[in-house]
């Protein structure tokens, strides 16, 4: 058991924070940046360095949390691969292995807390952490409540939840409505009054990318030569699209979090998968969308946010098995056709709580580390 210091010493220098999770790297950024601002404590992440088992790739957090001055460790952590019951059977035995691992650098980190964002790659440490009886918030980010995060929080003292639909999938007593932590950068972004010209696409699959939608875009890059196009690719597909780079086709392996409010405030459309922030990202800054959600995300969950997307009046649904290049290309026609509309008629009532999330959140984790 971690020795536990008195309630009065509690908001110290010295203290340390453990933050885990998968596909929140923004999410967590956020957090970590109000954090700073409001206290000298130590930080750290422990995740996934690859984006993919058995592909090449680094995820957004093993590339940006070192540049900002966070403790960056990994561990072995389970994922379910779809359709192939063996593999998943095989990668469960990486639990104990990541659990172990994880005892073994909190007791050398000794947190305060430990704040989760889900992923598989939370379990092990959230096990752990609970083992070692050092308190644990969770937040989750999308409307259907992630499989990690209700399998953990069980564990946490509080569960923070950017979505209210989300809430039934959790113990109400402990569930905090805080908002999706969005970069105070990404706030601030201005809607535009009018499309630029040439419009302006940005192209993204988050920031792992997608393999479907760079195959898609590239077969009508020809006929997107009356817009400038902003496409990050992710690092499998970097090179290949790279040698295709012109004045008008601009290409990035990852997009920067600390910048990608640069390409938002130059983007008049966005073709993107449906990841939580993004969705929240589009609609707070009121940048029509054609949104491609994952069709095998567990409880459908990028559906779900494109639908809230859509409902908000910023973007337009185009499902994955009806992608081909021409469809793709009619609908960017459509939404630059109705672009003054979209952006006129946009709701942003769904994520106005995520301008003030990340202090929502800094301020949860204060109260469980002072409780």
């Amino acid at each position: 058991m971690l020795k536990r210091k008195r309630k009065g010493e509690r908001q110290g220098d010295n203290i340390g924070i453990v933050l885990t999770g998968g596909h929140a790297g923004t999410s967590a950024l956020a957090t970590l940046e109000e954090l700073k601002r409001r206290h000298r404590w130590r930080l750290y992440w422990i995740g996934a360095k690859k984006s993919m088992e058995g592909r090449h790739g680094s995820t957004l957090e093993a590339k940006v949390f070192p540049k900002v001055g966070v403790g960056f460790y990994t561990v072995p952590a389970a994922r379910y691969a779809r359709g192939l019951a063996v593999k998943s059977l095989l990668s469960y035995v990486k639990i104990p292995l990541g659990v172990i691992k994880s005892v073994y650098l909190l007791l050398k980190i000794r947190p305060a807390l430990v704040l989760s964002f889900g992923g598989y790659v939370s379990i092990p440490v959230v096990i752990a952490a609970f083992a070692l009886r050092i308190p644990i918030v969770v937040h989750e980010q999308i409307l259907t409540g992630g499989l990690a995060n209700r399998i953990t929080a069980r564990f946490a003292r509080r569960i923070a939840i950017s979505r209210l639909p989300s809430k039934r999938f959790f113990d109400a007593k402990k569930v905090v409505y805080t908002g999706n932590p969005t970069i105070r950068e990404i706030t601030a972004i201005k809607p535009k009054t009018k499309i630029s010209t040439p419009p302006h696409i940005f192209v993204t699959g988050g920031s792992r990318g997608s393999e479907t939608i760079n195959r898609t875009v590239g077969a009508i890059l020809p006929k997107l030569r009356n817009f400038v196009v902003i496409h990050q690719t992710g690092e499998l597909d970097y090179e290949k699209y790279k040698i295709k780079e012109g004045k008008r086709y601009r290409v990035h392996s990852l997009v920067d979090p600390r910048e990608i409010h640069k390409i938002y405030q130059r983007a008049d459309i966005v073709i993107s998968r449906a990841g939580a922030n993004t969705v929240a990202e589009v609609i707070m800054t009121k940048r029509p969308s054609i949104l491609i959600p994952i069709p095998w995300s567990i409880f459908n969950e990028q559906m779900e946010n494109a639908k809230m997307a859509r409902k908000s009046g910023v973007a337009v649904i185009l499902a994955e098995k009806d992608l081909t290049p021409e469809e793709l290309y009619r609908r960017i026609l459509e939404v630059k056709k109705n672009w003054k509309f979209m952006v006129e008629s946009v709701d942003t009532s769904a994520v106005d709580i995520d301008r003030r999330a990340a202090e929502n959140l800094a301020v949860v984790l204060e109260d469980v580390i002072n409780a």
